[in-house]
């Protein structure tokens, strides 16, 4: 036996570089995590569920009385049936973290649709998911980040075990940083998935297995150290399982190696020692949780973990090799929720192309370099090959069932890469390359690095992510801050952003409407925007159905904040007068509309009030004194009139000088030459919209009234009167030439 030399983890430049490299890995699998969108990778928002249910509840979920395999309806495809390591370390790191008080992720209801835009996206994604990130992105993405950290040990493993195997720092390198550049093992890292401890955990159980066959430490130790991870691996998903022959084996040579006395049945025996906490912590998990989720293992467990058998009776020849196909693609590339996003085919098959030169080294190896290593070598490559089964399980367990879709995705091969990356380092070393050995192995780590930074950067964003325009609720202040209206069908008015203070600026300008939807939504309802005047008449106004093309309110759920652009519906030509902003929402019924009752501040009524404004629109005043000065409060600073076939239409401009406390009306009237009376027209200012206990000093109005045209050519008089409604007193009024009076004459008209 050779001598064993000093690990080179205790050498301070490899040490480095392991260190480096991992750095690298972690980093890369950061940015991973912030470009995939949330949720569009393989089962995210059922993983995440469970954490969450653990967060919630403190116990392993149970299936309903009498309910073999149950599936919340929030969460359809629930892995509650997965062992339960991954999510209650997840569950742990991320207690300290605030969740939304209510509302999760938003499920896409046209999912697979075929030739729907959103046909190829799992979710619906708010507009919190991208930075700054709402309370449940940041969860998600934390997430993520302890699936990196999970992950992290495949890199210092694979280093690890390919130095016990080779002893060469070299290849031990090659080997982490084919591992580490991977975009499908970094994918794997940077999602909410249970495969992230597996991956890690396996990554130490196979490191361990092979340092278990070297004499190094005493024999119980040695077995301990497989033991631990072999549990946590177990104890994370049931493809883990392969780990059980490659301890066993490790056992059986650390046993041999230190009592070459003991009778084989009791080393066999005394080497099932360490896959018995693993395998006792299964049972443990099976009695008291996983056998109550049998009906849907079984569902599941027909892919080949749990019925073996069904590898035999239902294995499709024909599938094998687009399964091999499938798990190529997605160990180089494969992003989105079904991994159709793939590399074009020239690159994948030039991707494939070290792969083959690695077989064809093994069989070099075999031929040439198998007899001359060391029997404790062969033991530890044999030992770690049986790693590899993992692949039959990929390729052929994962289309076993006729009526499942082929999912050999390379995630499920992920905790057996050390095995793989020592495998095909060991043929690529056995390739006669010569002083070209080195420059290749680079060149082809610079290629990994590439597809490494150009998935995120370019497959990634090719991603389909809709994005809605809906939010979560920040925090429980948020969520049960008062409304500005509720409304009796579960839908809140919260706010309304970008309402000017003065109408005259708000011809243009969007306004924002912010609902808080407090109830799923089952139907569409009509929103209507109405400018109502001082009578309460609709001056103008705009319905329409919220978001009507992308994000109708039948697709809202209950905790979203849903934002709504609208514009204001008026034009600038409207008269002075006090207008009210009012919102009605409301549901077509055969022709007709049944409005929902909404409870505002002040009451319950059939529309909610946003904002009032008092309008006047800009009056220009010609030169001089005023016509004639109403009392001491209102002066008549102009009159114009036009004449029609039919009507007489004359335009007065009042000005304020004080504030004005009792309601007065305004009469023009028209008399011919002898005096009689011939046309009169009365009304309070602007038509009644806007009377005279609503001026204030300085206020100019354009007031405009239409009398009947009286017959004759003229010559007429024209008289402006003002008089107290209710008690039709006539104020005095003063020309600047003339008497005082009870009326204004302005002028003679002819026509």
């Amino acid at each position: 036996m050779l001598p064993t030399p000093p690990s080179p983890l205790r050498t301070i430049p490899h040490r480095t570089l392991v260190a480096g490299l991992s750095g690298l890995f972690l980093l890369l699998s950061l940015l991973y995590n912030l470009q995939v969108p949330l949720w569009e990778a393989p089962e995210e928002p059922a993983h995440l569920e469970f954490i969450r249910y653990l967060q919630t509840h403190r116990h392993l979920p149970l299936p309903p009385e009498g309910v073999q395999s149950p599936t919340p309806p929030a969460v359809p495809g629930t892995e509650f049936v997965q062992l339960p390591l991954y999510y209650l370390i997840l569950a742990v790191l991320l207690s300290p973290l605030p969740l939304p008080p209510v509302g999760d992720w938003h499920r896409n209801p046209y999912v697979t649709w075929p030739g729907h835009p959103f046909a190829h996206a799992v979710a619906l994604h708010h507009l919190d998911e991208s930075w700054p990130f709402g309370p449940l992105a940041w969860y998600v993405h934390l997430a993520r980040l302890g699936s990196g950290l999970l992950t992290l040990p495949v890199v210092p493993a694979t280093y690890l075990l390919t130095w016990l195997v080779l002893r060469c720092r070299a290849s031990a390198l090659f080997a982490a940083a084919w591992v580490a550049l991977s975009p499908g093992m970094l994918l794997a890292s940077a999602r909410v998935n249970n495969d992230a401890a597996a991956i890690g955990l396996s990554a130490l159980t196979l490191a361990a297995s092979a340092a278990g066959l070297l004499p190094d430490w005493p024999l119980s130790r040695r077995l301990a150290l497989m033991a631990l991870p072999l549990t946590g691996a177990l104890l994370s998903k049931a493809n883990t399982a392969f780990l059980l022959p490659v301890v066993w084996l490790a056992s059986v040579g650390a046993i041999r190696q230190t009592r070459p006395d003991l009778a084989r049945p009791w080393r066999w025996l005394l080497a099932g020692l360490p896959l018995l906490p693993g395998l006792l912590a299964v049972a443990v998990w099976w009695l008291a949780h996983g056998r109550h989720f049998w009906g849907r293992l079984v569902a599941q467990g027909g892919f080949g973990v749990i019925q073996v058998w069904r590898l035999l009776n239902d294995f499709a020849p024909d599938r094998l090799g687009p399964a091999l196909r499938m798990a190529h693609e997605t160990w180089w590339s494969g992003v989105g929720f079904n991994a159709d996003i793939t590399w074009p085919g020239w690159l994948l098959v030039l991707l494939a192309l070290p792969g083959l030169a690695g077989i064809a080294g093994w069989g070099l190896f075999l031929g040439r370099d198998w007899a001359a290593r060391p029997a404790v070598h062969r033991r530890l490559l044999a030992t770690v090959a049986l790693g590899t089964g993992l692949l039959a399980y990929t390729v052929i367990g994962r289309q076993a069932v006729a009526s499942v879709a082929l999912d050999a995705h390379a995630r499920f091969l992920m905790p057996a890469a050390p095995a793989l990356a020592l495998l095909l380092t060991v043929g690529l070393r056995a390739l006669p390359l010569g002083r070209w050995r080195r420059p290749l192995a680079l060149a082809w780590l610079g290629v990994q690095l590439a597809l490494a930074l150009g998935t995120p950067l370019l497959l990634v964003p090719q991603i389909n992510a809709p994005t809605v325009p809906a939010r979560l609720a920040r925090d429980q202040a948020e969520w049960t801050r008062p409304a500005l209206a509720r409304f009796a069908n579960g839908v809140e008015l919260l706010t309304v952003e970008g309402l000017s203070d003065d109408l005259a600026t708000g011809w243009t300008r969007p306004v924002r409407l912010v609902w808080r939807v407090v109830q799923d939504q089952e139907r569409d309802f009509v929103v209507s925007l109405q400018l109502l005047d001082t009578t309460g008449e609709r001056r103008t106004g705009a319905d329409a159905i919220p978001h009507a093309d992308l994000f109708p309110p039948r697709l809202w759920q209950r905790g979203e904040i849903v934002l709504e652009e609208r514009m204001l519906p008026w034009s600038a030509d409207l008269p002075a007068a006090v207008y009210t902003l009012a919102l009605v929402l409301y549901y077509p019924e055969n022709g007709e509309t049944r409005r929902v009752l909404a409870t505002t501040a002040s009451g319950q009524s059939d529309r909610a009030v946003l904002a009032r404004w008092r309008y006047l629109p800009p009056v220009a005043l010609p030169p001089g004194p005023a016509l004639c000065l109403f009392g001491r409060s209102l002066a008549l600073r102009d009159l114009t009139w036009s004449a029609t076939s039919t009507h007489l239409d004359v335009a007065l401009v009042w000005e304020a000088h004080q504030a004005l406390d009792r309601r007065l009306t305004v009469s023009v009237q028209v008399l011919d030459e002898p005096g009689r009376l011939v046309a009169q027209h009365d009304s309070e200012p602007v038509q009644g919209l806007f009377p005279t206990p609503l001026w204030e000093p300085g206020d100019r109005v354009r007031d405009e009234h239409r009398l009947n045209r009286p017959a004759g050519r003229g010559p007429f008089r024209l008289l402006v009167v003002v008089y107290d409604t209710l008690t039709h007193q006539r104020l005095t009024a003063t020309t600047p030439t003339g008497p005082p009076g009870d009326h204004c004459p302005v002028g003679q008209i002819r026509f």
